[in-house]
């Protein structure tokens, strides 16, 4: 930067968060200088005062002159003007200091706006919520027309907002097909995200787009059946949204097979068919529709479709990584585990965040690798079990990075310490999995083992107890061993 005084390249003295004001040493010294003089002119003897102390208030006075001079006085055209040009940083300071002077909600609606496109999230998740609760005040009855001429960007707004706070596309629904390892969508956002189309839908009463993104938050959030209505309503009135059709068939699916009524059941097949046909004769280069399609046959047993549209998804992308872990999937049925481990390796090659592979990576490599394992075929790169194991336990822990509270993955964490001889590390991951399900008699079996090994037999024998107790179907000779020790 160049002094704005003399031009200099020294620049020293700069205000950080405007970056067009900037003033070297010498221009600096020259304006405390000239303040000590107007300070003496004024009749303030500084003669008396400590050079440190002179020197102190002139700078003082120095930085409020600045302060003032440097306060933003751009209008609201401007800083549009510059956000369309991509000045997300200056305009993102004007915008402070006009919220600053006066709250403005148009200001603060740009704000979050800029702050999102800076991938500021929580503030710009701050000012949305904060327009949010303006419009929640309206009173029912208000003035659209001149609520609208004053707030041009309210439902734009909503919009916004509600992708910000609802990980539809980081689920299973999304472009990439497949739910990221930092989904998160605990009950307080989806009753953010219900809030935002609540207001929505008082700002423009049957609005098509409100139904959707009702729909959308249903449907990530596990309740398939209002998300699959609320779609529906939206695409009978925009029938050329073929995405929001795919959407309709993707919560379909999730569903259709807990309705007992025949009639129903074969009309929601042959509606969830229709629906993707339709997607993909619109999107035919879209692997993830292809990919959604694959997921309805497996859910319908008609595994020869299913793979067809798998193998098709990866002719079109030949790294979509949900489609190698589908394949994977069924290909490890059949006993062909080098080639399913291939094929796990591929889904997280293409997708590290993608959670699911790593966990069937590890389950298969320890259903291998261990005392009571298939070992009928090893996976090519492991010279013993231990390195097995080994690889198996990098695969767990990659998971608990994101999901540390699924008694699966800390189930197979023990199994992992159990064939590498870790009792300590397996008793560990057992409890934790007990935490989570306390009612497996196979983790309080498998953690009464590994106490026994450590010689803490009490505790053995009372894990052991707590298992027989919980597996009805089990004969007692199956903890035999413990008990006569």
């Amino acid at each position: 930067w160049k002094c704005t005084n003399c031009g200099s390249d020294l620049a020293v003295f700069c205000d950080f968060a405007h970056k067009n004001r900037q003033t070297c040493n010498l221009c600096v010294k020259s304006v405390v200088n000239g303040l000590t003089g107007v300070v003496q002119l004024s009749g303030m003897s500084m003669g008396g005062l400590m050079p440190k102390l002179r020197f102190a208030f002139a700078i003082l006075l120095f930085c409020i002159l600045m302060t003032t001079g440097c306060e933003s006085s751009a209008s609201l055209s401007a800083i549009k003007a510059d956000i369309d040009a991509g000045q997300y940083e200056k305009a993102l300071y004007d915008l402070d200091a006009m919220i600053g002077k006066k709250d403005n909600l148009e200001a603060r609606y740009y704000r979050a706006f800029v702050n999102l496109k800076l991938n500021r999230f929580e503030q710009a998740k701050r000012d949305y919520s904060a327009v949010l609760s303006e419009f929640e005040k309206l009173p029912l009855d208000f003035d659209r027309e001149a609520f609208f001429a004053k707030y041009p960007f309210a439902t734009k707004a909503l919009e916004e907002y509600f992708e910000l706070v609802c990980p539809f596309e980081k689920s299973q629904y999304g472009s990439k097909g497949y739910r990221a390892g930092d989904f998160s969508y605990p009950d307080e956002v989806f009753d953010e995200a219900k809030r935002i189309c609540l207001v929505y839908e008082k700002l423009v009463p049957k609005a098509p787009i409100s139904r959707l993104m009702f729909g959308k938050a249903h449907l990530v959030k596990g309740w398939p059946i209002p998300g699959y209505n609320n779609i529906s309503v939206y695409c009978e009135s925009n029938p050329d949204d073929k995405m929001a059709i795919k959407w309709r068939a993707d919560a379909a699916r999730e569903f259709f097979t807990t309705v007992t009524d025949p009639r129903v059941f074969q009309r929601l097949k042959l509606g969830i068919i229709r629906d993707y046909e339709t997607a993909i004769e619109a999107m035919p280069n879209n692997a993830a529709v292809l990919h959604s399609r694959a997921v309805y046959y497996f859910l319908a047993n008609e595994t020869d479709l299913a793979l067809k549209d798998l193998r098709d998804a990866l002719a079109l992308d030949d790294k979509f990584a949900p489609a190698y872990f589908d394949l994977a999937l069924v290909i490890k049925d059949t006993g062909r585990h080098q080639q399913a481990f291939d094929y796990f390796t591929k889904a997280i090659e293409y997708a590290p965040d993608f959670i699911e592979p790593y966990y069937h990576r590890a389950h298969l490599v320890v259903s291998i690798y261990s005392p009571y394992g298939l070992r009928s075929t090893g996976i090519e790169g492991f010279a013993n079990s231990r390195e097995a194991n080994e690889f198996a336990r990098k695969d767990i822990e990659a998971i608990l990075k994101y999901i540390d509270d699924s008694y699966d993955v800390w189930s197979l964490y023990g199994d992992v310490w159990r064939n590498l001889s870790n009792s300590k590390e397996g008793v560990k991951a057992y409890t934790k999995a007990i935490e989570y399900n306390p009612k497996s008699h196979n983790a309080y079996y498998r953690r009464g083992d590994g106490y026994g090994l450590l010689g803490e037999y009490e505790k053995a024998f009372e894990d052991l107890r707590m298992a027989e107790s919980l597996a009805d179907d089990l004969d007692s000779q199956y903890y035999l061993y413990w008990f006569t020790l």
